[in-house]
């Protein structure tokens, strides 16, 4: 086949007996490959009922039980943080086993509290796919099938059908570098006319493809104005396309939203990426020039109340962005073994302060949500009770009921009552899928580094790990495995990297539907993730400090230097 993955060609045979009903034909030179069964039978047309049809029913009967269509008329209620279960139920016209895939992902999470929580979605061999997974609120996800993402809209409690056309995921792959935009889409449920409405209307975002060239070519003054500009020349589209056609208020939230994070999120960016780019290059004058007082004069303008911000799948990089922008960077404190409760305690009252005076911005529901995130770093540094102190001083600073009980959850997580113990993971095909590549050390800690070629923090953390390894060779007490999978560590790229570098004998490298049973298993979204094992094969720490791991894994043996 050629690389585009197309080929077009025509098969000529011999006049065959009238008799004859099918033959097979073999694609390949050597008389091995795949076969095709090629049917001579003359069919009548026919109305032919749609798969999908007869495993859900007809679609009229699809929407009465799924609920009513969304109200057009209302926007985000009170109601808006719930706690509930959503389900995913959907069908893929055309599927066939043999594409190379059964699963798929999506990626939830916790924007809150930073929790990942990935669910497997199983392709049955008709076409059929489902999947439950628990929201805090209303969200924008995306449905990812070998690395091919269907972008979708849910509510907490609701139950969302898919319909899919095989032909769109062939024209996807035919793309390749390029995005493309799902063309035989169609949506029931309560949200599905929120799902028609992002689905058909595309706005203006940022374009990362000259994102090195701007951030070398443009002084912060001029990048700003720019997007400054860009922005309200999306927005003024919107507003064109809002007046020819009919859009329900959230619809409309949400597609304006999605241009505002796009382009505020990238002026984060800019002033973050940048240092790394300022530490490689030290002639560029650009890169030398400061960022004005008066840079992020956008905050403002932001809504930081409006919890609708919170839908789109692009709140994540920016809510991060907002927790680490430089304002708050310059105003937070050094700390010593004796002070860290103090720092992150005072570090959020100047914050505050920095948010207000310097900034002009009324703390709301953004600056809550930021502090509520960083209960998740600031507990892994702290006791017991300096951990209480802090989850208590920040409940009391916030006043969003749900944020209240998510800070405190997030402490009796990490400090259950009692003595935390190592846990056994579930039975289950993830479980079994693992415990194939570590049960072989049994009777030694097992320090899993679930990795990838493609990712730049993973190759750090390998190569930094290197002396720890070599004080552990051969060791009775500490083995080291490493799982990656084939999308992530392409072959080429992979057996280069392993070649290059001494990272023992347990190298595993998985196909992506086993890889993705991990990623629940283990709740993972993003990489690297670390996972240490006990001699007797449970679970210690699921999310364990690479960054940290010489001075984690001494205390595992306090007896030995």
């Amino acid at each position: 086949m050629p690389d585009s993955g197309d080929s077009t060609f025509v098969l000529i045979f011999p006049p065959f007996d009238k008799k004859m009903k099918k033959f097979d034909y073999i694609e390949s030179d050597t008389g091995e490959g795949s076969i095709f069964g090629i049917s001579l039978k003359k069919t009548k047309d026919q109305k032919k009922k749609p798969v999908e049809e007869s495993i859900y029913g007809t679609w009229e009967d699809m929407e009465k039980q799924l609920a009513a269509e969304a109200d057009p008329s209302t926007g985000y209620g009170t109601d808006f943080f719930r706690k509930d279960t959503a389900h995913l139920r959907g069908f893929l016209k055309g599927y066939d086993p043999r594409a190379g895939f059964s699963t798929g992902m999506i990626y939830t999470g916790n924007e809150l509290t930073r929790e990942d929580y990935p669910t497997v979605i199983q392709i049955h061999p008709d076409g059929r796919f489902e999947a439950d997974f628990l929201l805090n609120h209303p969200w924008e996800g995306y449905i990812s099938f070998k690395r091919t993402s269907i972008p979708f809209y849910i509510e907490p409690g609701e139950t969302l059908f898919i319909s899919l056309d095989w032909e769109d995921f062939l024209m996807a792959d035919r793309y390749r570098d390029r995005r493309y935009e799902f063309k035989n889409i169609d949506f029931k449920g309560a949200s599905a006319g929120i799902n028609k409405e992002l689905n058909k209307f595309k706005v203006n975002t940022f374009n990362y493809r000259n994102f090195e060239k701007q951030l070398k070519t443009l002084a912060p003054a001029e990048f700003k104005q720019q997007q400054l500009n860009a922005l309200k020349e999306a927005d003024n589209s919107l507003a064109e396309k809002l007046k020819q056609n009919t859009v329900s208020i959230k619809g409309q939230q949400l597609l304006k939203n999605k241009i505002l994070l796009s382009f505020y999120g990238a002026l984060f960016d800019y002033v973050m990426t940048r240092r790394y780019y300022a530490s490689q290059d030290s002639t560029n004058e650009i890169l030398k020039q400061p960022i004005p007082n008066d840079y992020y004069n956008f905050l403002p303008k932001i809504n930081s109340n409006d919890k609708s911000l919170l839908v789109s799948n692009m709140f994540s990089s920016f809510i991060n962005r907002y927790e680490y922008m430089g304002p708050f960077n310059n105003a937070d404190m050094t700390f010593t073994p004796e002070n860290k409760l103090e720092m992150f305690s005072k570090g959020w009252l100047r914050k505050d302060s920095v948010l207000r005076n310097e900034l002009q911005v009324t703390p709301g529901l953004l600056f809550e949500i930021a502090k509520t995130r960083s209960l998740n770093y600031a507990l892994e540094m702290l006791t017991s009770k300096e951990g209480h102190l802090l989850a208590e001083e920040i409940n009391n600073s916030i006043s969003e009921p749900f944020l209240k009980e998510e800070t405190m959850r997030m402490y009796a997580k990490k400090f259950p009552e009692g003595e935390k113990q190592a846990y056994k993971l579930p039975d289950g095909k993830a479980t079994d899928i693992f415990r194939k590549m570590t049960d072989p050390h049994k009777g030694k800690f097992v320090l899993v580094d679930f990795w990838a070629t493609t990712c730049g923090p993973c190759i750090y953390g390998i190569k930094h790990m290197q002396p720890l390894r070599d004080k552990y060779k051969g060791s009775p007490d500490l083995a080291f495995v490493y799982i990656t999978d084939t999308g992530g560590s392409p072959e080429e790229s992979y057996n280069k990297f392993i070649s290059e570098n001494d990272m023992g004998d347990n190298l595993f490298r998985l196909p992506e539907d086993e890889y993705n049973y991990l990623r629940q298993l283990f709740k993972f979204n993003g990489i690297p993730r670390y996972v240490m094992l006990d001699r007797d094969g449970n679970v210690v720490d699921d999310n364990f400090p690479g960054h940290n791991a010489e001075y984690e894994i001494q205390q595992l043996f306090p007896d030995k230097k």
